[in-house]
């Protein structure tokens, strides 16, 4: 019994936010509360957010109701019980039904035993250890056993319970969910239920990512790097590479006589994938928004084009795939695009390089080049968004919903598309400037937690692979790889510049890119506000050197800091 359980908890994935914590089950009822109650504050109804009260509502007298809840389930309830006669529902991946539901909750509540114990939190605790079991012991007889030292259950409902088989595994903690709190007290999945808030926007807040670092730094304070490492959830490629940074670390903290680095910068590159999987991935996600469109919207012809320029790997080329996520169309004048005449067209950087250097896909599309010439600075929607899309009766702003909704682009990209830099919103500016300067990645974060617990009186701060990207072609560094290894110690060396001159020129935007500091920040509206509302050019490092002159000053102290 004691081998099973070990057996299978060393198999499954650990906390992607908290070392070391084991996942729930995905069928426990904390977690199924949790993806349920995510889903729900993520949808709008009519155009406005899901209401507290009303999402609660919803929680009780469907989801407890119905293992699975289809958007017409929800359509006839308002109608029925708020006398509404259209409803519309944004927000689900799916149009037809939501992903999640109270599965477990229902199959055990139509068992009939369970009357005296379903909706009692007493009993709670032991439901959980029930689905923990039938998810590890697929030995019916070990599960058996296991269920009798439940002293509550009776013969027939061991009986029933043993018959039931659940699987499968999610993907955060009951520590996580459940235990960690903000300054009021709150946990995550309260956060959920009394607020309007989805995981990430709550994860996100500083006081859960205060939380989370405590706890990742107390744990680190008794154990070694590779214990963690081995609990860690990441790649064994990833871990590899961490234990690889703590060498070189220490190695030149030994070469310093012991004097330990006032700072570490560290830059996380994500290596070239194999330009046929790129391929592959982009064939695959555009067949399968494709399969959910009309015929109207995607003809045979387009999906046939599809095809064709899938298997020639073409979709490697960024012009191609855009003119399939644009459904073959220009994205200003709304005009059919000639796939053989690519060569007419130019990828246009939607949002300026005047105002956020920002070369992924979420900030580019393809127009014609005479379009694109007349853009300049200036941005799409002002320009485009009240024009009529040709031959399509609706405007351009409405063909680029459209495409969000359809899930051909994403709602950063759609933002990127409607967004007015000249009216730009407290929210908007934080997005913004966490997309440029917050390294989101696991590794990244794993990394930081160990260096930091090494060496706490070191400031860690994360840099950007595109700021390296920027430096190399503003100073006009080459790199090969082929000749030798050279080029990663000038990507170190560049990491340390990028860093270096963040911290310098924007020591008031420090929060974002050095560890652990962001709490510090958020505690204090007032300052937030005045960041957020003098920050209005989002290109950190090209703005530095886009001034003229060779100083290069701090904008707080006003002082130099550098010579260009």
């Amino acid at each position: 019994m004691a081998s099973a359980n070990k057996f299978i908890k060393r198999m499954t994935t650990k906390d992607t936010y908290l070392l070391g914590e084991d996942v729930l089950p995905a069928n426990s009822l904390l977690y199924q509360k949790f993806t349920v109650l995510n889903e729900l504050n993520n949808i709008k109804i009519n155009g406005k957010r899901i209401s507290v009260p009303l999402k609660q509502e919803l929680y009780n007298n469907l989801f407890k109701k119905n293992s699975t809840v289809t958007t017409n389930k929800l359509k006839s309830y308002l109608k029925e019980n708020y006398k509404l006669i259209n409803v519309e529902i944004k927000g689900l991946s799916d149009e037809k039904k939501f992903n999640s539901g109270l599965t477990t909750y229902n199959k055990l509540k139509n068992l009939k035993i369970f009357d005296q114990q379903i909706d009692n939190p007493n009993y709670n605790k032991d439901f959980e250890r029930i689905i923990e079991w039938s998810t590890i012991f697929e030995d019916k007889a070990i599960y058996k056993e296991k269920l009798k030292t439940i002293d509550w259950l009776s013969d027939r409902q061991i009986d029933k319970l043993s018959k039931i088989r659940m699987q499968g595994w999610g993907q955060l903690s009951k520590k996580l969910l459940s235990q960690l709190t903000d300054n009021n007290g709150q946990t995550i999945i309260e956060q959920l239920w009394d607020s309007q808030n989805n995981f990430m926007q709550i994860v996100n807040q500083a006081d859960f990512k205060d939380a989370i670092a405590v706890a990742n730094q107390n744990l680190l304070v008794n154990t070694s790097v590779e214990d963690i490492l081995n609990e860690a959830y990441t790649s064994p490629a990833n871990k590899k590479a961490i234990r690889q940074v703590v060498k070189v670390v220490d190695d030149i903290v030994k070469a310093a006589s012991g004097k330990v680095p006032k700072q570490i910068a560290i830059e996380f590159t994500r290596d070239a994938d194999d330009k046929a999987k790129i391929s592959q991935t982009r064939a695959n996600k555009l067949r399968k928004v494709y399969k959910e469109l009309s015929n109207e919207l995607a003809s045979e012809t387009i999906r046939n084009e599809l095809e064709r320029v899938a298997k020639d790997q073409k979709l490697l080329k960024d012009k191609y795939y855009l003119y399939f996520m644009q459904l073959g169309r220009d994205a200003y004048t709304g005009e059919p695009i000639d796939i053989d005449e690519l060569e007419q067209y130019d990828i246009d950087h939607i949002l300026p390089q005047s105002f956020i250097k920002d070369d992924s896909l979420e900030n580019r599309v393809l127009v014609k080049k005479a379009v694109n010439n007349g853009k300049s600075d200036n941005v799409p929607v002002k320009l485009y968004g009240n024009r009529m899309a040709a031959d399509l009766g609706m405007t351009i702003r409405h063909m680029w919903e459209k495409w969000k909704d359809q899930g051909l682009i994403t709602k950063t990209k759609y933002n990127n598309l409607i967004i007015d830099p000249d009216k730009i919103n407290k929210y908007e500016s934080s997005g913004f400037i966490h997309r440029q300067l917050v390294e989101t990645s696991q590794i990244i974060k794993l990394v930081s937690t160990i260096l930091q617990s090494k060496y706490p009186d070191t400031e860690i701060i994360v840099v950007k692979a595109r700021y390296n990207h920027y430096l190399r072609k503003h100073l006009n560094l080459y790199k090969s790889r082929e000749v030798n290894d050279y080029h990663h110690a000038i990507d170190a060396y560049l990491s340390a510049i990028c860093g270096n001159l963040l911290y310098q020129v924007y020591p008031y935007l420090r929060p974002f890119f050095v560890y652990g500091q962001y709490k510090k920040f958020s505690s204090d509206p007032k300052k937030e506000k005045i960041i957020y509302d003098k920050t209005r050019k989002y290109n950190f490092i090209s703005q530095i050197f886009e001034n003229k002159g060779n100083d290069i000053i701090s904008l707080e102290t006003k002082k130099k800091v550098f010579d260009k």
